[in-house]
């Protein structure tokens, strides 16, 4: 619940040809950096790549079966600032506040 909240504050999800089932994120701090990377690797398994880029960390890596679920939620692909919106299951959920950790700790 955490992570879609950091993915409504700093990420985005890309899908092309060249580009399938992508996450990146975007953070200017690298403790909190590390932190977005262990979640990631307790979700999917896998430890992220943390790349650092025009004055901030991005964090990024693949995963299908993710992307699929966040498709699902909703999330855009691409640029979101104008259009992500918080789906209402999510609101609704019992872990509700560790996804407005996840919005808060970004911006």
């Amino acid at each position: 619940m955490e992570f879609y909240g950091i993915m409504i504050g700093d990420g985005s999800l890309y899908h092309s040809k060249n580009c399938k089932y992508f996450f990146s994120i975007a953070e200017g701090d690298y403790e909190y950096t590390l932190h977005i990377s262990r979640l990631i690797e307790k979700i999917i398994g896998k430890r992220p790549k943390i790349k650092y880029r025009s004055k901030a960390y991005r964090i990024e890596f693949k995963s299908k079966q993710l992307f699929n679920i966040f498709k699902q939620l909703g999330f855009p692909t691409g640029k979101k600032s104008s259009i992500i919106t918080i789906p209402r299951e999510l609101v609704k959920n019992e872990y509700v506040n560790m996804l407005i950790r996840g919005i808060f700790d970004t911006d």
